[in-house]
């Protein structure tokens, strides 16, 4: 962009030259001259219009460069969201599956215990009817 500007402003210095060079022209020795500053103003000019029509093409694919990044980013952040949703469900799987086998444990714990006072009241039965 700036080496379009840095032109557009030479160009535009070459046509004030030529200009220039248009108005001092006024004698008839100077025809070829006049001549010749009409051509290169014209030349300039079809240059200026031929850059302008770039920096317009440029413009319109660094937009649509634009664009396309800018769905890719969102398709992206989209796909982000699907697999931060998944992964929450799947937490949530977790905690409950975690939930579950806690109180599984406790009744496990529980059922030892009890089983385990169970034994030492038969123990206890045992050892009185063997003491009988």
């Amino acid at each position: 962009k700036q080496w379009y500007q840095r032109r557009v402003g030479y160009l535009n210095n070459s046509i004030a030259e030529l200009e220039s060079r248009l108005d001092a022209a006024n004698s008839a020795e100077r025809d070829e001259e006049l001549l010749n500053a009409i051509r290169q103003k014209e030349g300039l000019i079809d240059e200026l219009r031929q850059l302008t029509g770039r920096l317009q093409d440029d413009l319109s694919k660094e937009k649509e460069d634009a664009e396309t990044a800018k769905q890719s980013f969102r398709d992206e952040l989209k796909h982000l969201q699907n697999e931060l949703e998944s992964l929450y469900s799947k937490l949530h799987e977790s905690k409950s599956s975690v939930q579950h086998l806690s109180s599984l444990l406790e009744e496990s714990q529980h059922s030892e215990s009890v089983l385990r006072s169970e034994s030492e009241a038969n123990k206890e039965q045992l050892l009185s009817l063997q003491n009988l």
